[in-house]
């Protein structure tokens, strides 16, 4: 008998288990106001193949196991809502409110235990929902232990989110959408702001198009 690691199949299998992700990835998604701006231009502008690591495959696989856990536990569908120029797809909607479903190895006891990301993120999807408050709903992989945190917004902060995101996207759609990619102007001459398509060099390490021939902007082409 001979056993072996198939790394061609292992890969294989990766990448369709990636493809069940049912999110359509040819436009702007509420999540690419959070990241770096070069990963939608990758995915939209350059449509480039995500390539995954075995690390960035593990939290992705990992992560589909307790979103599809949640949707099933709440009867639900993942429902897309547009607000300007994008996309957004919140875990489960409860009633009006959205619940977003993380997954993390850490013990999370105070809400200061969390990624800054997850809450703004919530935050936007009541913004999409049209309302004021939601739940992050937290699995602990090693200890089991779920928690639901209810965030809260008041309607001052909600405009704010609001005005704030919808200038972020409609500025990154615009940028994304000039022919040519100019940095500098739009088809109007307007100046773009540019920032938004700076590589945020910390998350090159997981990105799934950092690799030759990929983000135009990977660490040894900045």
């Amino acid at each position: 008998m001979k056993i072996r690691l198939d790394h061609e199949k292992s890969q294989s299998v990766s990448e369709l288990l990636h493809a069940l992700d049912p999110l359509p990835r040819d436009q702007l998604h509420l999540t690419d106001s959070l990241c770096c701006g070069m990963k939608s231009f990758c995915r939209i502008r350059l449509k480039l193949k995500p390539k995954y690591t075995r690390r960035t495959a593990g939290i992705f696989i990992k992560g589909l196991m307790f979103d599809r856990l949640v949707e099933e536990a709440f009867h639900s569908t993942k429902k897309s809502i547009r607000l300007g120029p994008s996309l957004g797809t919140p875990d489960v909607i409860d009633g009006l409110n959205p619940i977003e479903a993380k997954h993390t190895r850490y013990h999370i006891r105070s809400y200061k235990d969390m990624p800054e990301k997850w809450i703004q993120q919530l935050k936007l999807e009541c913004v999409y929902c049209q309302v004021l408050r939601g739940w992050l709903l937290i699995g602990e992989i090693d200890t089991g232990l779920i928690t639901a945190w209810e965030v809260t917004l008041t309607k001052t902060e909600f405009d704010a989110i609001r005005l704030d995101h919808l200038e972020h996207q409609e500025e990154l759609d615009e940028a994304l959408k000039y022919e040519g990619w100019n940095p500098d102007k739009n088809k109007e001459g307007k100046v773009v702001h540019y920032q938004i398509l700076t590589p945020i060099v910390k998350e090159c390490s997981s990105c799934f198009y950092n690799y030759e021939d990929g983000c135009p902007k990977r660490p040894n082409h900045v």
